[in-house]
């Protein structure tokens, strides 16, 4: 009687793990987005114009900067003696 009923309880749990899955309730909560691109900002073609105006004044304003950013002729001399400094003191 004991066999018979190990063997029966293996057999219900095989059941019902081949079983399981098809019973299982997850699978059919899946929720199916649907895109919507009516709120999607769509690219705009620039103009050439647009491109070569930008271009120049992106390049005057390139020139601002590396005229504030030039260096001094003074700073230059130290920083060309700079090696000869170090050498001094070192010796």
């Amino acid at each position: 009687m004991q066999v018979r009923s190990l063997f029966l309880f293996k057999k219900i749990t095989i059941f019902l793990i081949f079983l399981a899955p098809f019973l299982s309730f997850t699978q059919n909560n899946i929720i199916e987005k649907v895109l919507d691109t009516t709120n999607v900002v769509k690219p705009v073609a620039i103009p050439m114009t647009n491109v070569v105006k930008k271009i120049e004044e992106s390049n005057v304003e390139l020139e601002k900067i590396e005229s504030r950013i030039k260096r001094i002729s003074s700073i230059k001399e130290i920083d060309s003696l700079l090696p000869e400094y170090i050498n001094y003191f070192s010796t």
